[in-house]
């Protein structure tokens, strides 16, 4: 990804450019965070994550979504050490 302080999704191979969010849309995403995450971590299920990580789903394609949603239980290795350090979840 380029390294130019603008946010990009690779789709297909093709670099995306995306729009910087609206004070709104931060706001609905930093709430969605908080409370979505809040019943997940108090049920050590995963951890919520906003808009500050890149998913790899395959072969030319990256990610960035506004929310997302990782399973403790997709966590393997020494990030699940530090994984359970964050959900609480004594792994």
């Amino acid at each position: 990804m380029p390294d130019d302080d603008k946010r990009y999704e690779l789709h297909e191979g093709v670099l995306i450019e995306q729009p910087s969010a609206a004070v709104i849309h931060a706001l609905i995403v930093s709430l969605l965070v908080m409370m979505v995450g809040n019943d997940i971590r108090g049920q050590k299920l995963g951890r919520v994550f906003g808009d500050n990580l890149d998913y790899l789903l395959g072969e030319g394609i990256i990610l960035k979504p506004d929310v997302s949603f990782v399973a403790a239980s997709r966590v393997r290795g020494r990030a699940a050490e530090l994984f359970s350090l964050c959900t609480g979840s004594g792994r």
